[in-house]
């Protein structure tokens, strides 16, 4: 019993030691640079504004100001070296009307609006106040709004940024408005409803009434309030200073802030009468657990081998799991595909190496940086509108391609795809990058290599055109006509090409069967095709054609066929024309040697005159 008390004794006095540490702050040392630090000496007194609202701000009978935001501020103008002058405005339209008009310098505890990037510069958040789900103390666990069912409904007040949000993404949800947070949960008190949804500031103080005590956090919508230090946009220099001075505070500090003035304990009259029956209960159980322990000592040891034998079994598979979780991490790291998640506000949570190569960052360099820094056309209301988009779609992934801004200024072409995830309590968007240069630059050349095709093609006095067979047996297609099927036969190219019309189309019904015979076996031989006929064009004109093709196999029955139509209708009727008077002449040398054979001396006029004539 003496080495019990002794115990207890040395615990309480390492508390207590552990409490007078923790309350001795060091002087913040925040890393200026000699411009910081002239701004600072020039503007001894800073002009902060506070909006005045419980836990935040409080005014005492004394007018002396308290809250967690007042202690913020003291704390990080120490270690500036200035002055507060505190303005205290009743709501945030009051406090950004003030810093249009130059009346105020910073403001601490705001959150990052679209409207509010064009009067503040915010700093990176500094505390996290999520929104809670409370419900009356039961043993269910967590509450998933998820799957709540239609009969159990949830109230809060409205209009609100977390009523906005589960009107938008929780359409299961049935909702009922009050207007306040206590109103709210006097209705779950009430069991008027099931459960209400507050942030956890105005949880902290709520709870602090006895009539509440029998209420009890079961969920997180996964919408948190970021707390940011806020400075004039035109104030460049005090930005700065703000991030240097938030970056020095210890974060121990900001989760002491939170538990001074958002303690959630249930406040109970009987906690300190509670402690001791704890106490002893827990000695009681530490005395029987000794007396057990003494008595299956010798069954223990018979089963230490057993235990030993089932301890590496699950040492082998926990070392197995680690390794694949390395692996997976490994492979995530190390994959060509770069790979960001980014949360609600538009920040990077993670980003692999591929990404931060692809980007041209160094490892961890990414983190918290706002997603319109690699994307500047991507404004908070597009971002949220996207991210709505996201988280509701039900089919595949969108995929787009844009071009990212590199670290060193440079554009890089990228083929982004989206995917919705949630992890924990929380949501991410997570963004895959693949780098397309390679293939943005050969489908330019391509463009610029048909481009340059289809030029020389339109210049060429003839009908350009290709065939393409994609495998044996399979059906022959116009891959391409020239433009000059215009000008030579009145159909546009696009006609030309459709299926059922092609070349074959424009052939003279007389000739169609040759034209169709010396097609089938150039196509069966894979050869090259000739074929000379007459045509119509679209006004029914008959050209005569000459069509000329080179065949160029490709392996596993796909074949190529370019060829040139021309025009041969004048070489052609000339032909003729010879080929008839050539007829002609014969014809009449064959009479006139008939008649000197029967000697006849007068010759017909027939044949003098043809004679004659030739």
């Amino acid at each position: 019993m003496n080495f019990l008390l002794r115990s207890l004794a040395l615990l309480l006095m390492l508390a207590v030691s552990t409490a007078w540490a923790e309350s001795a702050r060091m002087p913040l040392r925040p890393a200026f640079d000699a411009e910081q630090r002239a701004w600072l000496k020039e503007h001894p007194v800073l002009r902060v504004g506070l909006i005045q609202q419980a836990p935040w701000v409080l005014r005492g009978q004394n007018r002396q100001l308290t809250g967690a935001n007042v202690e913020l501020m003291q704390r990080l103008l120490e270690g500036m070296g200035v002055a507060p002058d505190w303005r205290l405005y009743p709501n945030l339209e009051a406090l950004e009307r003030a810093a249009s008009a130059g009346e105020v310098d910073l403001a601490p505890g705001l959150q990052q609006t679209p409207a509010g990037l064009r009067i503040w510069h915010y700093s990176m958040p500094y505390l996290r106040v999520p929104h809670l789900v409370v419900g009356e103390r039961s043993g269910n666990g967590a509450v998933d709004l998820d799957q709540l069912p239609l009969e159990q409904m949830v109230a809060l007040r409205s209009p609100s940024q977390a009523a906005e949000y589960l009107e938008r993404t929780h359409t299961n949800l049935r909702l009922r408005a009050t207007p306040s947070e206590r109103s709210a949960l006097l209705l779950v008190l009430n069991q008027e409803v099931s459960y209400a949804v507050l942030d956890e500031a105005s949880l902290s103080l709520l709870l602090r009434e006895s009539r509440f005590s029998s209420l009890s956090i079961v969920g997180d919508i996964g919408l948190p309030q970021l707390l940011r230090l806020a400075t004039r946009r035109d104030q460049a220099l005090l930005s700065g200073i703000v991030d240097q001075t938030l970056k020095a505070l210890p974060a121990r500090e900001l989760e002491e802030l939170r538990e001074t003035w958002m303690p959630l304990r249930y406040p109970q009259s009987t906690d300190f009468v509670g402690f001791w029956k704890t106490l002893a209960l827990f000695f009681g159980l530490l005395l029987m657990l000794g007396a057990t322990a003494l008595y299956r000592q010798r069954q223990q040891t018979r089963l230490l081998e057993r235990g030993l034998l089932g301890a590496r079994g699950e040492l082998d598979r926990h070392q197995q799991a680690a390794e694949a979780l390395r692996l997976s991490q490994f492979s995530i790291d190390h994959s060509t595909v770069g790979i960001l998640w980014v949360n609600w506000d538009s920040h990077l949570r993670y980003a692999n190496r591929a990404a931060e190569r692809m980007l041209g960052y160094t490892p961890g360099e990414l983190v918290d940086k706002p997603l319109s820094q690699l994307e500047p056309g991507l404004h908070m209301d597009r971002w949220l509108n996207l991210w709505k988009r996201v988280r509701e779609q039900d089919e595949g992934s969108p995929s787009f391609e844009v071009d990212c801004l590199r670290a060193d200024g440079s554009r890089m072409p990228a083929d982004v795809s989206l995917s919705f995830l949630r992890y924990r309590q929380a949501e991410y968007l997570v963004v895959f990058l693949s780098d397309v240069t390679e293939r943005r630059r050969a489908r330019a050349a391509l463009e610029e290599s048909e481009a340059r095709f289809k030029g020389i093609a339109g210049n060429v006095p003839g009908l350009v055109f290709r065939l393409e067979r994609a495998g044996p047996g399979a059906v022959v297609n116009f891959a391409y006509i020239s433009e000059a099927s215009q000008e030579m036969v009145g159909w546009p190219a696009q006609e030309l090409q459709r299926e059922e019309r092609g070349i074959r189309s424009l052939v003279h019904p007389q000739d169609l069967n040759s034209y169709l015979n010396s097609q089938t076996l150039a196509l069966e031989g894979e050869s090259d095709w000739y074929w000379q006929g007459r045509i119509l064009t679209a006004e029914q004109e008959v050209l005569w054609a000459d069509i000329r093709t080179t065949a160029r196999p490709l392996g596993n029955g796909r074949v190529v066929w370019d060829g040139i139509l021309w025009d041969i209708t004048e070489n052609k009727l000339a032909e003729l024309a010879l080929a008839i008077r050539g007829r002609v002449c014969a014809n009449y040398r064959r009479t006139w040697k008939a008649c000197v054979r029967k000697r006849r001396r007068v010759l017909p006029a027939k044949c003098t005159t043809s004679w004659v004539r030739y």
